[in-house]
């Protein structure tokens, strides 16, 4: 179930319908609590984490970041999508600011599941692993990855790895 971004509470809807009827109740406290509630933001929803395999000779591009212990660990380009949002479009503008590669997105290659919730209370959601290929294949990753690397999945999952690309196991 969606959660509400905010609060009602009974007292509050009580008091919402003395002021705006002037003291008199013509409805329930049920029906403005409702029609509060529909007035309520709500939470944006993760549909999915989207990442581009770019793929060369069999080895893939990962990408390289530094934690705060200074561990290396490595990540395939990727974007948390919200729904009704194009993964597509989503993962081209990510993997041209994330790799500094103009790549174009093409099929599904394999589809995972992937842990957004935390270790104690897990959400599960579907992880898109989408072929990109490009003409440039040369990495210029911004200052929040220290570098890149080409390696196979199977040297990949050897390594440590970020928390969004933890469902390569």
């Amino acid at each position: 179930m969606p959660r509400l971004v905010g609060s009602v509470d009974r007292a509050r809807a009580d008091r919402h319908l003395f002021e705006f009827h002037g003291g008199i109740y013509e409805a329930s406290a049920e029906f403005w609590m409702m029609a509060m509630k529909s007035r309520l933001q709500m939470a944006p929803q993760i549909a999915a984490l989207v990442c581009g395999v770019l793929e060369d000779n069999g080895r893939v591009l990962f990408l390289k970041r530094k934690d705060i212990t200074g561990r290396e660990s490595i990540e395939l380009p990727c974007v948390l999508i919200m729904k009704g949002e194009n993964p597509v479009a989503a993962l081209t503008s990510a993997f041209r600011t994330r790799t500094g590669i103009d790549g174009q997105v093409h099929d599904v290659l394999f589809e995972r599941q992937h842990n957004i919730g935390s270790r104690k209370r897990k959400k599960f959601v579907p992880v898109l692993c989408f072929r990109v290929t490009a003409k440039n294949m040369s990495a210029r990753p911004p200052s929040e990855f220290t570098g890149f690397a080409w390696k196979t999945f199977d040297d990949a999952r050897k390594e440590k790895k970020n928390r969004n690309s933890e469902w390569l196991i």
